[in-house]
């Protein structure tokens, strides 16, 4: 392999003489058709600049996958032979000129090959994006390195042609992005599938001067007509619209699209478009299919002057609005769609995955579920009512106030303990000892008056002084039982469940006035709030657990006692008061009146499935009750 880049410059040039090149060459090596024209006239002229070639082709790389794709060849229909591919792949790898076979001047008997083959890459923007391999006769390494700079030389013609392809081709790119765009654009300015369908058509035939154009979609059983453009409204049983729809189908059974007039090498069946075609003054017709999501197809009809074909640049600005119109129906369509056709293609889609033969994690769950269902239908478990509960003192006792009178002194706070007999707070007493000093007085007064009575024997003060000694003992009597009852005291071990007076020393109360309240100690009833709704599965004499609160790890057990008939109304809701004892146990020693929690009254065995789903299946039942006639 001979490296051109490190060849020395000052190699001589052999010797050519000068050829009269082909005029009709250069003509269509400036204005050519298409590539693949241009590279016929350029590899053409460069084997007239070098001599002793006896083939060459033309390559260019295609694709991700740098697929080499040859375009042009000498001489024409010459296919390029093993070493000449080998030399334009490594050429391309190596990034540099290369020349294969013959690195020196053969002498007389030598076996060396009869041809060399030289490649050369050509680069855009430092990367090969073709390569030029022709096969000559073999010649000295000057000539060879000549041979290579003429190809290098010549390659900047080609790589300025592709680069203004490229160029031109985005550009017709962009301005078909843009019009595609303007048209979408239309589409999401508009609410449902006819009024958006409408605009798209009508926005169509204004941009590429059309007559009319249509637009359908596949419905279950047969082609729908969504639009006509300029039309707001158009009645279905038109011929003209039968006659559009053999059109649709036409294009959508072939799945291309059919434009009239066709090629003459075209393949497709395209009768209906031909009668419709002749039956409209020939009438120039392009029908092109899109996808409106996976299950639904969708297709526009162009119609325009017999005089005015479509080109197939047209036809694949089309195409291409079409495609990223179909997304945009298929949004509207599922709007529009009534909530049963939405559920009955996601059942039929979840139908379609479960039966199919992959996603196997989704029939897993499934059949567990199933399994499941069936196992609750079969199965029975303990229907329990569960309902809010609090726990109260079997006897709460109420202590008041005496007499009116003053708080004098009170260590007593809500659920202290307090033993029989043991003082709850004190009254006031002064007053009493006052009154108590009075009346005592008067005892000792009148005791006195009734002995000088006796000894000056004056009957008549007797009777008199007598009744006031009684009266004044009476009086006594009443202030000491009032002075005792001043001190507050529990009447039995208890706890006490309300009332604190340490925040009213020295205030004032009045006679019967509530101050504490106290409940006994271990001897409890629970108040059950159960739900009307439940109510009638609770019968007296049934058992339970129940979880307090401040002690969820500690069930307590307990037995319905009964029923009261007095309800209650909360949050939207009648609950009926169901009271339940406790049963003995070391729970007992902890608990306290006012505790909170939840209790699980045992009712019986049912189905599992009936008591998961009874409450949904009452309520319809009392919905069905409440709307029917």
């Amino acid at each position: 392999t001979i490296d051109t880049e490190k060849q020395s410059d000052s190699a001589s040039r052999s010797e050519e003489s000068v050829t009269y090149l082909d005029q009709a060459l250069w003509s269509q090596l400036q204005d050519p058709v298409d590539l693949e024209s241009f590279g016929a006239a350029w590899i053409a002229l460069l084997v007239q600049q070098i001599s002793g070639v006896r083939s060459g082709v033309l390559v260019l790389i295609d694709g991700a996958d740098r697929q080499l794709r040859p375009i042009a060849s000498w001489p024409r229909g010459w296919k390029a032979t093993a070493p000449v591919v080998a030399a334009a792949e490594a050429a391309v790898g190596e990034k540099k000129g290369v020349a294969r076979a013959a690195q020196f001047d053969p002498g007389e008997g030598s076996t060396a090959p009869k041809s060399c083959q030289l490649a050369h890459p050509i680069f855009i923007n430092s990367e090969p994006v073709g390569v030029i391999a022709l096969e000559l006769d073999i010649r000295p390494r000057t000539e060879i390195t000549l041979a290579l700079r003429q190809m290098q030389w010549g390659a900047a013609w080609v790589e300025k042609t592709i680069q203004g392809r490229s160029a031109d081709q985005r550009d017709e790119n962009m301005e078909r992005l843009r019009t595609a765009l303007d048209l979408l654009s239309t589409m999401l300015e508009s609410h449902g599938v006819e009024e958006a369908a409408n605009a798209f058509v009508t926005e169509l035939a204004t941009t590429l001067k059309c007559d009319r154009v249509t637009i359908g979609a596949q419905r279950p059983n047969a082609m729908h007509v969504l639009a006509l453009s300029h039309s707001a409204q158009f009645d279905k049983r038109m011929n003209i619209i039968h006659s559009l729809k053999k059109l649709m189908e036409e294009s959508v059974d072939q799945n291309a699209a059919i434009a009239m007039p066709q090629d003459k090498d075209g393949i497709l069946v395209t009768r209906e478009h031909l009668d419709f075609s002749s039956d409209n003054d020939n009438a120039a017709i392009l029908t092109t299919p899109f996808h409106i999501g996976d299950q639904r197809a969708g297709v526009l009809v162009l119609e325009r002057e017999k005089d005015n074909p479509f080109s197939d640049q047209e036809i694949e600005l089309v195409m291409a609005v079409a495609a990223f119109a179909g997304p945009i129906f298929e949004d509207r369509f599922a709007i529009e769609k009534p909530i049963t056709a939405k559920i009955s293609d996601w059942s039929r889609e979840e139908v379609r995955k479960l039966l199919g033969p992959t996603d196997i994690a989704r029939k897993m769950v499934f059949g567990s579920l199933a399994a499941f269902f069936l196992f609750c239908i079969f199965a029975f478990g303990t229907f329990r009512v569960a309902a809010d509960t609090r726990l109260e003192g079997s006897v709460t006792r109420a202590v008041v106030a005496p007499t009116d009178g003053y708080v004098e002194n009170s260590d007593i706070r809500p659920g202290d303990e307090i033993a029989a007999g043991g003082v709850l707070a004190s009254m006031d007493t002064t007053d009493l000892r006052i009154e108590r000093l009075h009346w005592l007085g008067e005892e000792r007064k009148a005791t006195l008056e009734y002995a000088k009575a006796i000894s000056s024997r004056d009957r008549a003060s007797l009777g008199v002084l007598k009744a006031q000694i009684e009266q004044a003992k009476a009086r006594l009597e009443l202030i000491d039982l009032q002075i005792e009852r001043s001190m507050l005291r529990s009447p039995f071990d208890g706890v006490v469940v309300s009332g604190d007076l340490t925040q009213r020393i020295g205030a004032s109360v009045g006679r019967g006035e509530l101050l504490f309240e106290i409940a006994p100690l271990q001897d409890y009833r629970i108040i059950i709030e159960v739900d009307e709704k439940e109510i009638d599965f609770v019968e007296p004499g049934q058992t339970g657990r129940l979880i307090l609160a401040s002690m969820p790890s500690d069930p307590a057990p307990f037995t319905v006692r009964a029923i009261t008939p007095v309800s209650s109304a909360e949050g939207g809701s009648n609950f009926f008061r169901v009271e339940a004892e406790l049963l003995e146990g070391e729970l007992r020693e902890r608990l306290r009146p006012g505790m909170e929690g939840v209790a699980k009254i045992d009712v019986g065995q049912r189905r599992l499935i009936w008591i998961w789903t009874h409450d949904i299946y009452n309520w319809v039942r009392m919905m069905l009750w409440r709307w029917m006639p």
